[in-house]
């Protein structure tokens, strides 16, 4: 393989992968977050991993987290219950509910924690806390034209209404927008 070639598609992914996680946040996703309890069930799924707990309810609750051979500590997040069923050692484990923001706040305020790994038996994603920070914390000027189309635009496709949603992103482009612009090519997309 040409070594030049592989580090231009880990770029591609690279990218693909940060506007993903942009988007994500700025859809305030969902992630199920595994938290550390004595209570297993084995040989079945927890009844949380349909039904988690609540991000309120589950403040103070410790948190359980993976920990790789350099002693680096990652808290696994998962976007679905299949995700995190896959495994044994979390399939019966309960999960508490937080959008992706606040899980990535709740790793950046734990000094234990290094990072967070998502969905990590699969096709998983590793975020330092440098990433996170980043992510997190990019400037943006709120007053840059084409701002309220875009959270009209977000508005919408929080309710499923894609087509609208891409209209609204298609006005905030036309003022130029740079936000509009990406969020029309994700709903094109």
């Amino acid at each position: 393989r040409d070594p030049e070639m592989s580090r231009g598609l880990g770029d591609v992914y690279k990218r693909q992968l940060m506007g993903a996680l942009n988007y994500a946040l700025e859809m305030e996703t969902h992630v199920l977050v595994p938290l550390q309890t004595a209570l297993t069930v084995h040989n079945m799924p927890a009844p949380w991993t349909e039904h988690p707990v609540p991000a309120e309810k589950a403040k103070g609750l410790q948190l359980w987290t993976l920990r790789n051979d350099k002693g680096r500590t990652w808290l696994p997040l998962f976007t679905s219950s299949a995700a995190a069923c896959v495994d044994r050692s979390t399939a019966a484990r309960p999960m508490a509910d937080y959008t992706l923001q606040d899980a990535m706040e709740l790793v950046l305020d734990a000094p234990d924690i290094d990072g967070v790994v998502i969905d990590p038996w699969g096709h998983s994603a590793t975020l330092d806390e440098a990433l996170l920070n980043g992510l997190l914390h990019a400037g943006h000027n709120p007053e840059e034209p084409g701002d309220e189309e875009v959270e009209a635009g977000r508005e919408a496709a929080r309710a499923g209404d894609w087509r609208m949603a891409a209209d609204h992103y298609d006005e905030a482009a036309q003022k130029g927008n740079a936000m509009g612009l990406s969020l029309l090519a994700d709903c094109l997309y």
